[in-house]
């Protein structure tokens, strides 16, 4: 699964391109780009599914705003849905559009004008946010990926997996309650060496 969700238009493969290069670049690795051969949807999976599973596992959401995106139903959907699940979303303008009120509540950042400046601060965001995923972690192939018998650490965790649906969880519960309010304290009760420390640390990317 992916910790960045690119969302665009048909008409915006270009810049959505461009933009997964720059992710790349600035060391994401861990991201969607549903039409991509490496990080988009593989050969016989059923496409709607796959996107909403992507999008329901992702940390983050990176809107392409555009005339062709902004009157997608389907772009729709995936704002309205990503915003249900209280995920972090970030629109960026890419030509003279409207942008959709849904997205209006956050900064959106404008391709148009500036775009060094633009995607300057949406580096900066995201760096703030900590993506953390597992694929999203470097590894050193020379090293074996499991510690013998003593616990797994944070340096760890490009190999560290087997909490997937647990630790989803948590992270949506924690969106929800930052992005719609609500109590502000989330207890995670277990016996001991159940594994409550490995899930609280891999969730450690929200912030409020």
């Amino acid at each position: 699964m992916s910790a960045i969700f690119i969302s665009h238009g048909s008409k915006d493969n270009e810049v959505a391109k461009e933009l997964k290069k720059l992710l790349k670049g600035e060391g994401y690795h861990s991201l969607f780009l549903d039409f991509d051969p490496e990080a988009g949807i593989p050969a016989g999976r059923e496409w709607e599914q796959e996107s909403y599973g992507q999008l329901r596992s992702s940390q983050a959401v990176i809107v392409l705003c555009s005339k062709d995106s902004m009157a997608s139903m389907w772009c729709f959907a995936e704002i309205t849905h990503a915003k249900a699940l209280g995920k972090r979303v970030f629109p960026i303008k890419v030509d003279d559009c409207v942008v959709n009120p849904f997205l209006t509540s956050k900064q959106v950042l404008d391709l148009t004008k500036n775009k060094d400046d633009a995607y300057r601060h949406l580096f900066a965001e995201l760096k703030v946010l900590a993506l953390d995923s597992k694929d999203a972690f470097d590894w050193d192939p020379e090293r074996a990926p499991y510690p013998g018998l003593m616990a797994f650490q944070e340096v760890d965790a490009a190999v560290f997996f087997g909490r997937k649906p647990e630790i989803q969880q948590g992270l949506e519960t924690l969106n929800r309650l930052r992005q719609f309010g609500g109590a502000r304290l989330l207890m995670v009760l277990g016996a001991s060496g159940s594994g409550k420390s490995s899930r609280i640390g891999k969730s450690r990317s929200v912030r409020w």
